[in-house]
């Protein structure tokens, strides 16, 4: 535990430029933003906008620190797998690195956003019925769904990125880049037909948990209940199905498994 716990300090200096990056780009937009808005007595208001949009944009955050921290390693391959620990601990040690990031960088980037929601008048104008409470609770809701999204693509982005390791053994970088893009392509379309088909609902559509009844748990004021009801009727979509998580889950964790046996057997060799 305490080699594993080593490597992940180790990879969190490694991964700081990539942590950094985000938020002074951030900070400079958000500057620019600040500036325009001032012109139109709307500073805070352009704020939040693009502090907003830059949450949003975390959806793929593990994805960009995952590359950087892989294509950093690539450089120094042997270097990398010489540590004793299996591809597990390698793996899971970048994994852990890059989710406290994304929480620290989360942590700055939202209560930003926090509190511009609160200077903002005009907000607060449209969007009368938020409360502090409110607010609140929809970015637990939203910020766990977040987390999901993020930590699956992360783990799809780590997969092929093992594959295209171990194609440009054999062809040159460009060719296994091109090859590994088709075999994604491959996947998904392959994935998208079989979620379609009735075995697959049959599986995965079980334990509805229905969204306005959620929000009603978490004690949305009377105002945003209506809206939450009034949005959710207008879309179609009230429900989601706990087997669509645990099946995601499930092929995440295999693909997951599988990266690591591809480093530790394919990859590594």
């Amino acid at each position: 535990m305490t080699a594993w716990w080593n490597l992940t300090k180790k990879e969190l200096r490694l991964g700081l430029p990539a942590f950094l990056l985000p938020l002074i780009a951030y900070a400079l937009l958000a500057s620019i933003m600040f500036y325009i808005g001032s012109r139109q007595n709307m500073n805070w208001e352009m704020v939040m906008i693009i502090s907003v949009v830059a949450i949003v944009l975390h959806l793929f955050y593990l994805v960009y620190y995952f590359y950087y921290s892989l294509q950093a390693e690539r450089k120094r391959m042997h270097l990398w797998l010489h540590n004793p620990l299996p591809g597990y601990g390698l793996l899971s040690a970048k994994l852990t690195a890059g989710l406290i990031s994304m929480v620290g960088s989360l942590l700055i980037i939202g209560a930003v956003t926090a509190l511009t929601y609160f200077f903002a008048g005009t907000f607060d104008d449209l969007f009368p019925a938020l409360v502090l409470g409110d607010v609140l609770n929809l970015g637990i809701l939203g910020g766990v769904h977040l987390f999901l999204l993020a930590l699956n693509f992360a783990i799809y982005f780590l997969f092929f990125w093992m594959i295209f390791l171990l194609i440009s053994r054999y062809i040159g970088s460009f060719f296994s880049i091109i090859l590994t893009f088709i075999l994604f392509i491959c996947f998904v379309s392959g994935w998208a037909w079989l979620s379609e088909t009735p075995l697959f609902r049959f599986l995965s559509e079980w334990g509805e948990i229905n969204l306005l009844q959620v929000s009603q748990r978490f004690h949305f004021s009377a105002d945003a209940s209506e809206g939450i009801q009034f949005f959710l009727t207008n879309e179609g979509a009230g429900s989601i199905y706990l087997g669509t998580y645990v099946s995601e889950a499930l092929v995440a964790i295999v693909l997951f498994a599988a990266s690591c046996w591809l480093l530790d057997r394919k990859v590594e060799v």
